[in-house]
């Protein structure tokens, strides 16, 4: 829910169906609890599959296999390769 108000801030919502959190703009007013910071403590919080995305071992997160993404940016971003035990 995007409550009411002007102050529009960037937050994650929790999507039961897609099991995913999604971007959306909080309007600073009203509302329900479903608003996160950030995709990790939105799905850390609803999610069941969560400890596969963002597990709370920090150490797992090195065995995590890397991903490019789903929007049309390109950024340049490092990830773990542990089969050859260095940053790519």
């Amino acid at each position: 829910n995007p409550g009411q108000g002007t102050n529009f801030t960037f937050f994650v919502f929790y999507d039961h169906a897609s099991d995913r959190c999604n971007p959306f703009f909080y309007n600073g007013e009203g509302g329900n609890g479903n608003r996160f910071t950030s995709e990790s403590d939105c799905l850390r919080t609803c999610s069941p599959n969560a400890e596969n995305t963002y597990p709370m071992d920090v150490r797992k997160v090195c065995r995590l296999k890397h991903t490019t993404g789903e929007c049309g940016g390109t950024f340049l971003r490092y990830y773990y390769d542990s089969v050859h035990d260095k940053c790519k």
